[in-house]
C-alpha cells in the first residue's frame, strides 16, 4: 500500500512538473528585413519572443558573423535595455522598468548591421533567457537567419537625361543624350549662362567648368559626368557672345 502511495505521489510531482514546462512555453522568431543585400548596404534583424505570459526579463546572447556584417545599434526591449558588443557577440540584458506590470507576451528587439563583403552570413540567438514579472523562466529559445551579401553591379551609364539654357540661346543641334558637342549664339545683352541638367543615373556625379560669366565672342561650359564604373562624358556648349549694341 505504501509502495502505491509513492508511486502515486511520484506520478502527481512528475505530472505537475509537465504541466509547468507547457505553461512556460516560450518560441521564437528571427526575421531579417532583406534576406540579399549589397556591400555597404544597412539591413535589421527583428527578434521577437513569444512568452506564456508576459515578459518582463530577457537576457540574450546573438551571433553574427564578423567578416561579413557590422553591428550598427539596437533599439526596442524592455525600457532597460543594456548591450555589450564583444566580438562577434551581443550580449543583451533587458528588464521592465515601468511601475505597472508589463501586459505583453512579446519581447521584440531590432539590431541593425552594415553589409562588409561578399558571401553568407549567419546572425542568431545562441542562447536566452526570457522571464516575467515572477523572475519564473519562460523558455530559452534560439534561432537564426542567413543574409547574403552581394556586390553592387556598378553602372557605366554617363548620360543626361536633360540640359537647358538661358533663355535666347537655341541649342544646336537640339540636345541628345547622346550629342555631347553643342554651340549657341547669344546677344550681347546676355552677360551669363547658367545651364541645369539632370543624370539619368542618380548615383553617378557630375560637374561643370568654365566661367558662368559671358565675355563678347568665344566662351564654352561643360558638364562632365561620371558613372559608377568610372565611365566619363563630357557635354560641351560652345557659346558666342555678340557685340554689344551702342
Amino acid at each position: 500500500m505504501k509502495k502505491l502511495l509513492s508511486l502515486i505521489l511520484i506520478a502527481a510531482f512528475l505530472l505537475s512538473f509537465a504541466v509547468i514546462n507547457v505553461s512556460a512555453a516560450c518560441s521564437l522568431s528571427v526575421s531579417a528585413s532583406k534576406s540579399t543585400v549589397y556591400v555597404g548596404d544597412s539591413f535589421t534583424v527583428a527578434f521577437t519572443f513569444t512568452g506564456s505570459s508576459p515578459v518582463e526579463s530577457a537576457d540574450v546572447n546573438i551571433q553574427f558573423d564578423t567578416s561579413k556584417f557590422q553591428y550598427v545599434s539596437i533599439s526596442g526591449g524592455l525600457g532597460g535595455l543594456q548591450t555589450n558588443v564583444s566580438g562577434k557577440t551581443v550580449i543583451i540584458s533587458d528588464y521592465w522598468t515601468k511601475n505597472t506590470a508589463n501586459t505583453s507576451k512579446t519581447y521584440k528587439i531590432t539590431i541593425t548591421f552594415k553589409a562588409l563583403a561578399v558571401g553568407s552570413g549567419t546572425i542568431s540567438v545562441n542562447s536566452s533567457d526570457i522571464g516575467d514579472a515572477d523572475f519564473i523562466s519562460l523558455g530559452t529559445p534560439t534561432g537564426s537567419t542567413t543574409v547574403s551579401v552581394k556586390q553592387e553591379n556598378k553602372s557605366s551609364n554617363a548620360n543626361l537625361k536633360w540640359l537647358t539654357v538661358p533663355k535666347g540661346c537655341t541649342l544646336v543641334p537640339a540636345f541628345s543624350k547622346d550629342v555631347t558637342n553643342y554651340t549657341c549664339t547669344v546677344p550681347g545683352t546676355v552677360t551669363s549662362f547658367p545651364m541645369d541638367w539632370e543624370k539619368e543615373d542618380p548615383k553617378a556625379t557630375d560637374a561643370v567648368s568654365g566661367s558662368l560669366a559671358l565675355q563678347v565672342g568665344e566662351n564654352t561650359r561643360k558638364v562632365t559626368v561620371t558613372a559608377q564604373d568610372g565611365t566619363k562624358k563630357v557635354y560641351t556648349v560652345k557659346i558666342r557672345r555678340l557685340q554689344p549694341e551702342a
